[in-house]
């Protein structure tokens, strides 16, 4: 009988361990919005995309902190285009987050183009892509349109239109 509440208490703490374990959330870092278009829009858009992923219940690395990583990285010779997968791949994990989201527009004519990206930092995740027209004057519904559906959920706006690529 000595033996049976420590077993008790045992098996309590693996139960404990393992909820907090799945009760963690993943860590998203967003890099600076990339592309084509003027930098306060780019700015805007990466403020819009953090509002959209807090909104989504997601935890979101403060932009503070992501900046100075960023600066961080480049001072100790880490030079690529943020933009592109490998690059933000290996901010992620020199940051130590789970998922890293990249946001690159394009002009075409009078339209902005907008792929984001969320590259989880595991060996076996796939990264996601998505594509879509932006609209700047719709309060960031068409990004919060864009993130929605880079984080695998359905999205019933009609706010981003898709881009068959």
């Amino acid at each position: 009988m000595n033996g049976a509440p420590r077993v008790v208490l045992a098996v309590a703490a693996a139960a404990a361990a393992l909820a907090s374990a799945a009760a963690r959330a993943d860590t998203y870092a967003v890099l600076p919005a990339t592309g084509d278009a003027f930098a306060p829009v780019l700015d805007e858009i990466a403020k819009e995309t953090r509002k959209a992923l807090v909104e989504d219940g997601v935890d979101v690395q403060p932009a503070d902190v992501t900046a100075k990583q960023l600066t961080d990285l480049s001072a100790s010779g880490v030079s690529c285009k943020v933009s592109e997968d490998d690059c933000a791949l290996r901010i992620g994990l020199a940051a130590g987050v789970d998922v890293v989201v990249t946001e690159n527009v394009s002009v075409a004519g009078s339209r902005l183009l907008l792929r984001m990206s969320a590259l989880p930092t595991a060996a076996d995740a796939k990264p996601r892509h998505v594509y879509g027209e932006l609209t700047l004057k719709d309060d960031g519904a068409s990004v919060a349109s864009a993130v929605r559906r880079v984080l695998g959920k359905p999205d019933p706006s009609p706010t981003l239109s898709p881009v068959n690529v």
